[in-house]
């Protein structure tokens, strides 16, 4: 005789760069089991691989996760936290409030309330970057998979492989030049030719892309100075 299945509740998140809601399930134990697996690695790579595989795993609609910009992954897998562990993630803040020419210093533990995570957006932010007035670039959204430290050194770099590997297309007044109809050798061409202005303009894209962060007021439990903790980045949800 087959045993009961269990029925599992349907929740809703709004994913900024699709532009509408996604039904997902909460995570079960046997994807706690892979969290608790993939924390434990302590490797970047293996933990974003782990969190695209319980969002797959929980999503009810189809969606292309491998494709999903970071901070859409990021908001996904909060939505799915608070919906299979619990709306708060104990913290521990160090006080930097200076008191009688002295750092406080004291360690406050608090729960910090994940309902209150949010999109952050920086104004005049586009994916479009016009380069002169007939020539212009579009990207896509880095996924989860690099880390924005690893960004970071690749433009440190030169920058030419992140262009290169989130690029969209390249436009005129003419046409659309899509990524995969020119060789590697054009487009290289093609950026050996910026200027370091426009190099700039193109790296401020990958600076200002959205973020989810969560801001909560914290007084300190050894001087009550009132602080206002900041949090962003998935890792810091990891427990």
């Amino acid at each position: 005789m087959p045993l009961p299945k269990i029925e599992h509740p349907i929740h809703e998140v709004y994913l900024k760069s699709l532009d509408k809601n996604i039904r997902f399930r909460p995570f079960l134990v046997k994807e706690e089991k892979l969290l608790l697996m993939a924390k434990e690695s302590e490797d970047l790579k293996e933990i974003a691989s782990t969190i695209k595989q319980i969002i797959t795993n929980c999503c009810i609609d189809e969606i292309d996760v491998d494709n999903l910009p970071t901070f859409d992954v990021e908001m996904f897998f909060l939505h799915l936290r608070i919906n299979s562990v619990g709306e708060t993630a104990q913290m521990i803040y160090t006080c930097n409030n200076v008191v009688e020419d002295k750092v406080c210093g004291h360690a406050t533990e608090f729960d910090l309330l994940l309902k209150n995570i949010k999109y952050q957006d920086t104004e005049h932010h586009s994916s479009i970057i016009k380069l002169t007035e007939n020539v212009g670039v579009k990207f896509n959204y880095p996924s989860i998979s690099i880390p924005q430290a690893a960004l970071d050194d690749k433009f440190d770099d030169g920058g030419y492989e992140i262009i290169a590997e989130y690029l969209d297309y390249i436009y005129d007044q003419d046409q659309v030049y899509k990524k995969n109809s020119v060789t590697k050798e054009e487009l290289m061409a093609f950026f050996d030719n910026l200027t370091l202005d426009q190099v700039q303009n193109i790296k401020q894209f990958f600076l200002t892309s959205p973020r989810v962060v969560l801001e909560q007021e914290l007084a300190c439990s050894k001087c009550q100075f009132v602080h206002n903790v900041h949090v962003e980045g998935i890792l810091s949800f990891f427990d």
